[in-house]
C-alpha cells in the first residue's frame, strides 16, 4: 500500500483504482488517504472486501475531505466503494460527511455486517437532496424497517440526483417497500422483499417513473401478476407507464399467474405493452402459461428479451414458442434453459427459426435434445440470418458436437455478414475503334476478353452466393459432426444410412466434392426403414 500510494503521487493521469479483495487494512488506507489527497485525475475507487474497519475509513474520508477543500470543485472522484468491509456505525457517520460534500456520484456500502439498526436509520435520514445517483445498500440485511421507511421519507422529502437504488437481500418490510415504490427513481432493486399487499403494490406503481424494477422471490403469487398486467397496460385513455425492464424470477407465479400476466404483454390496445426486458425464471409456468405468454407476443412489438429459464417446460411450450418465432415478433434474446425440451419441441423451434428474422441469441441448454433436434436446429440456420448465438450445452448430445453447433452458428453469421459487405462488381466496356486488319495475338486477346465477359454475367448475384454458401457450411458440418463415419449420416432414430460396397471387378468411379453442388441437409437426416436397409445390405 505504501509503494502503491507513492506511485499514485507520481501518476497524475489514472482514472481508476481497483484494490478489491487486496487485504488493505487500516495501516494501508492511511497511505491511500494521502494518496487521494493529492492525486487530481482520479473518477473511481474500489475498496471492496479489505477488512477496513473505522480508522481505515476514517482516513479515506478525511484525505477526501481535505481534496475537497483544496480543489473545491475540482476534485475528480465520482464513484466510492466501500462495501464488504468490518467498520461499523462510526465509519457510516464519517461517510455521510463526505456525501454531503456533492461530489459523490456512486456510492457502494454492500454488506456491512457491523453497522447496528440505529447507524442506518441515521445515515438514510441524511440523505435529503443528496447529489448522489446511484446508492447500493445491497445485502445489508439487518436494515430495519424504520431505516428503510426513514430513507423513504428522505427521499421522498428531496430525492435530489438520485435514480438508481439498490435495496436487494435487505428483507424490506412489507410496509416500506410500497414508500419506496412511490419514489421518483429510474431504477429500483427490491429482490428478496417480504410480501407486498396487492392493492398497495397497485397503487405505488400507478404513477411510478420506474423504467427498471426487479421484485424477485417477493412471494407475489398469482393475484400480484394481475396487479402488474393492469399497470403494464392500463386503459387506452390512462398514462402510459415507463417501465421497459422487469424482474420476476421466483414468485411462485404458476399457470394462473402467466394468465394473468398475459394480459399486460400484449400490443394493443396500441401503443401497448412497453416492456424492453422480461424474466419469469422459476416461477412453474408449465406449457398451458408458456402458451399463453407466447400467444399474448404475437402482437407486441417492444419486447427484446425473454427469459423462461427453469420453468418446467415441455414440448409443448416449446411448440408453443416455435409458432411465436414464425410470426416474427421483436424478440433478440430467448432463453428456455433448464426445462424439458426433447427432440419435438427442438424441431418446432427450428421451424420457427426458419421464418424468423429478428432472432439473435437462443438459449436452449441443460433440456432433453438429441441428435435428432440438434440436427433440425443446424438446418434451420440456412433459412435464418439473423441468429448469432445458439446455446447447447447440457443436452443429450456429446460436448464436442455441441461446441461445434455453437460455432456453426457463429461461422454461419460471420460468413453472411462477409458475403452482404461485398459490392457488386460493375463490368465498364470501352469501345476501340475498329482496324482494318487483325493479328492473331489480337484475335486470341479479343476471345479473353469475351470470355472474361461471359463469366461475369454468369456470375451469381450476392444472395445466390449467400444461400449457397450456408447451404456448403452446414453440409460440410453435418458430414464431419452428425455422421458416424464418413459418407454415412446420422439418422434421428440411431440409424445409419448403409454404403453401398464395390463388386470386385467393378469399375468405381472416383467422386469429386466439386463435382456437383452438395445435397441439403434435409437429404441426410431423413429416417429410412430398417427394412429398406435391410435390403439394400444384401
Amino acid at each position: 500500500a505504501q509503494r502503491l500510494a507513492r506511485a499514485l503521487l507520481d501518476h497524475q493521469c489514472l482514472l481508476e483504482l481497483n484494490l478489491a479483495c487486496a487485504n488493505i487494512g487500516d495501516a494501508g488506507c492511511a497511505f491511500i488517504a494521502g494518496a487521494l489527497q493529492r492525486n487530481s485525475s482520479l473518477q473511481s475507487v474500489n475498496l471492496r472486501n479489505n477488512h477496513i474497519g473505522e480508522e481505515g475509513v476514517e482516513s479515506i474520508t478525511e484525505g477526501l475531505a481535505l481534496s475537497w477543500k483544496e480543489t473545491g470543485a475540482g476534485i475528480q472522484l465520482k464513484e466510492l466503494n466501500l462495501g464488504h468491509n468490518l467498520f461499523g456505525d462510526a465509519g457510516l457517520h464519517a461517510i455521510s460527511k463526505v456525501v454531503a460534500l456533492g461530489f459523490l456520484q456512486l456510492l457502494d456500502l454492500s454488506n456491512l455486517k457491523m453497522v447496528t439498526s440505529d447507524g442506518w436509520q441515521t445515515f438514510c435520514s441524511t440523505l435529503v437532496g443528496c447529489r448522489l445517483t446511484t446508492l447500493n445498500l445491497r445485502q445489508n440485511d439487518q436494515l430495519p424497517e424504520a431505516a428503510a421507511l426513514a430513507l423513504a421519507l428522505a427521499l421522498k422529502t428531496d430525492v435530489g440526483a438520485l435514480q438508481e437504488l439498490d435495496l436487494s437481500l435487505c428483507s424490506v418490510s412489507a410496509k416500506a417497500a410500497p414508500q419506496l415504490l412511490q419514489l421518483p427513481l429510474r431504477q429500483l432493486q427490491l429482490l428478496g422483499s417480504e410480501q407486498m399487499d396487492v392493492q398497495e403494490l397497485g397503487s405505488a406503481l400507478a404513477g411510478s417513473t420506474l423504467e427498471m424494477l426487479d421484485l424477485c422471490n417477493c412471494q407475489l403469487g398469482p393475484a400480484a401478476a394481475a396487479t402488474l398486467a393492469d399497470v403494464l397496460l392500463p386503459a387506452a385513455a390512462g398514462p402510459r407507464n415507463p417501465l421497459t425492464m422487469l424482474h420476476l424470477d421466483r414468485n411462485l407465479l404458476g399457470f394462473d399467474g402467466a394468465v394473468a400476466l398475459s394480459r399486460g404483454l400484449r400490443g394493443w390496445p396500441a401503443p401497448g405493452c412497453r416492456l424492453q426486458v422480461l424474466t419469469l425464471r422459476e416461477n412453474r409456468l408449465g406449457d398451458g402459461g408458456v402458451g399463453a405468454i407466447a400467444e399474448a407476443l404475437e402482437d407486441n412489438v417492444a419486447l427484446k428479451e425473454l427469459d423462461l429459464s427453469s420453468n418446467e417446460v415441455g414440448d409443448l411450450g416449446g411448440q408453443s414458442m416455435g409458432l411465436l418465432l414464425q410470426k416474427d415478433p421483436r424478440l433478440a434474446s430467448l432463453s428456455l434453459k433448464s426445462n424439458h425440451i426433447s427432440d419435438a419441441g427442438a424441431e418446432a423451434l427450428a421451424q420457427g427459426l426458419e421464418k424468423n428474422s429478428w432472432l439473435e441469441e437462443l438459449d436452449l441448454s441443460e433440456n432433453h435434445i438429441k441428435m435428432a433436434g440438434v440436427g433440425k436446429l443446424c438446418a434451420a440456420l440456412e433459412h435464418n440470418g439473423t441468429l448469432e448465438t445458439l446455446v447447447l450445452e447440457g443436452n443429450e448430445v456429446k460436448s464436442d458436437i455441441l461446441d461445434s453447433v455453437e460455432q456453426l452458428a457463429t461461422d454461419v453469421m460471420v460468413r453472411r455478414e462477409r458475403l452482404e459487405r461485398q459490392p457488386p462488381k460493375i463490368a465498364v466496356t470501352i469501345e476501340e475503334p475498329e482496324s482494318p486488319v487483325a493479328s492473331d495475338s489480337e484475335v486470341e486477346s479479343s476471345r479473353g476478353s469475351s470470355a472474361s465477359e461471359e463469366a461475369r454475367e454468369e456470375e451469381p448475384p450476392v444472395v445466390d452466393r449467400v444461400n449457397h454458401d450456408t447451404m456448403t457450411l452446414v453440409d460440410n458440418f453435418v458430414q464431419r459432426f452428425l455422421s458416424p463415419n464418413p459418407g454415412e449420416a446420422a439418422l434421428p432414430g440411431g440409424d445409419q444410412r448403409a454404403t453401398p460396397q464395390p463388386v470386385e471387378g467393378q469399375r468405381t468411379r472416383p467422386s469429386s466434392a466439386s463435382a456437383r453442388p452438395p445435397r441439403p441437409l434435409e437429404s441426410k437426416v431423413l429416417p429410412r426403414s430398417a427394412s429398406e436397409v435391410k435390403s439394400q445390405q444384401k
